[in-house]
């Protein structure tokens, strides 16, 4: 197996570690990243992390196969190849992968489009009715890839998995759940394909969106319930300790005596405010329209600041410790979004080819907001 194409290692930078960059082939490769954005779905590129990406060598099988074929049908493909396609998407919905991509040669991209097919998932990828399948970099040749210029990848291994590295490639992606929801809303064939490849498949781990699409054309996997489902979530851990954290945020107030206020309107303000909170700084950091992110702005300076002035409003001559503990929480959650913004620049900045210092990546910034 060709580990130095789709394994992952450690990355040094601080800023980028256990993040997409954890790839060489991604790091050395010319990437678009506002294509891996609007691919993979993510709302912020330093939250796709190393482990919800996956580097397949399928692809470029299919393309090769396809490039001799008429058909671009799932029952026209060999057994082998259907055995392994199966596995890629059963193993990349199951682990809640947000972007699967593979390294093709360029001819190979129109076939394997066909073969995909457009997307019908919402909320899953790319918008509906665009191309399930992707271009993420430029086209290159791969004989230009440190990988290969400095021996670290074989001849050999080279001409089985990329084809020839003299001739022009590209980087190309898809979701994972787009492309399994497209299907189960796809031909008669597809669906098959899609039955087969879940028969008895634990389903705990597979995500309620997928799951409800799985269970319409009838695949016999084995059901679990969503409460069940949820605990396999990242999204439903998320929500949980922001719940946390706002109640260990409330709970020493009940031990400030000067507060006159309602310990759980300030709780339930905390936890109320956290969701539009969010939403108002993943608007102001990544949305295209001027707008938007104004209001994004607006929204989280409201929700940031409206828990702490109840708390100022409703209390007076707080003791200088009290003030010191709020200033600090203050400054923490300013310094933990501020890291989370060079991150997503940083990231940004190292898959368009750049240094990953947030500091030179005014280029990435333009390419990928």
């Amino acid at each position: 197996m060709a580990a130095i194409l789709t394994g992952a290692e450690g990355h040094a930078h601080l800023l980028t570690r256990h993040s997409a960059l954890s790839y060489p082939l991604l790091r050395q490769a010319p990437m678009h990243p506002v294509q891996i954005k609007r691919v993979s779905g993510i709302d912020r590129l330093g939250n796709l992390s190393a482990r919800s990406v996956t580097i397949s060598l399928v692809p470029f099988r299919l393309g090769s196969f396809f490039a001799a074929a008429d058909s671009f049908s799932p029952s026209d493909i060999p057994q082998a190849l259907t055995e392994s396609l199966a596995s890629e998407l059963r193993g990349l919905v199951t682990s809640r992968q947000h972007l699967v991509v593979g390294l093709v040669p360029v001819t190979h991209v129109e076939a394997l489009r066909e073969f995909f097919g457009t997307n019908k998932a919402v909320n899953a990828g790319v918008a509906v009715g665009d191309y399930l399948l992707n271009e993420l970099s430029e086209h290159f040749l791969p004989a230009d890839l440190p990988m290969l210029s400095e021996g670290q990848l074989s001849d050999q291994i080279a001409g089985r998995y990329m084809g020839d590295p003299r001739e022009p490639h590209v980087i190309v992606g898809m979701s994972p759940s787009a492309w399994l929801r497209t299907w189960t809303a796809g031909t008669d064939q597809q669906r098959k394909f899609v039955a087969m490849a879940f028969n008895g498949t634990d389903s705990s781990k597979i995500s309620s969106a997928n799951y409800r699409a799985l269970r319409q054309i009838g695949t016999p996997v084995i059901p679990s319930s969503r409460a069940y489902r949820s605990l396999f979530s990242p999204k439903f851990w998320a929500y949980v300790i922001i719940f946390v954290y706002s109640t260990l945020r409330a709970l020493p107030v009940t031990f400030v005596e000067n507060f006159h206020g309602s310990v759980a309107f300030l709780w339930a303000m905390d936890v109320i405010t956290a969701i539009p909170y969010t939403w108002g700084l993943v608007a102001f950091v990544t949305a295209h329209k001027y707008w938007v992110r104004f209001v994004g702005l607006a929204v989280t300076i409201i929700t940031f600041v409206a828990p702490y002035a109840y708390f100022w409003s409703h209390g007076q001559d707080y003791s200088w410790w009290v003030n010191a503990v709020v200033v600090l929480m203050i400054a923490g959650a300013v310094c933990y979004e501020g890291f989370n913004y060079w991150r997503d620049h940083a990231v940004a900045a190292g898959l368009a080819g750049g240094s990953a210092d947030p500091a030179q990546s005014v280029y990435a910034q333009a390419q990928w907001k």
